[in-house]
């Protein structure tokens, strides 16, 4: 089945519909409007198409943002909890002095 079979199929159907309808209009004309509905079809499909890729791109480029944004909060989560065990440490060994100086 060749590609142009669907709008040869519509250019007769449209040319049955024009001799019921009584409508003057010619295979020509008929052939040209299924020519032309065709083109549009065919710019529609590769405008989706372009659109699709170009949503898949900031898609992607998103997911790549959000994966960087991740990894950077994981890192300064895993630092802030360093920070904090150190803090917690340093806390513990002034509190064991204080006690001891209290001993004393």
């Amino acid at each position: 089945m060749s590609r142009r079979t669907p709008w040869s199929l519509l250019s007769v159907a449209l040319l049955a519909l024009a001799a019921l309808t009584g409508c003057d209009t010619t295979a020509e004309e008929v052939e040209e409007g299924a020519d032309q509905v065709q083109q549009e079809v065919e710019q529609g499909a590769g405008e989706l198409q372009e659109g699709a890729e170009q949503l898949q791109q900031e898609v992607e480029q998103g997911a790549g943002e959000l994966q960087e944004g991740a990894e950077q909060l994981q890192q300064e989560v895993e630092q802030g909890a360093g920070e904090l065990q150190e803090g917690a440490e340093q806390l513990q060994q002034e509190v064991e002095q204080g006690v001891e100086d209290a001993q004393r």
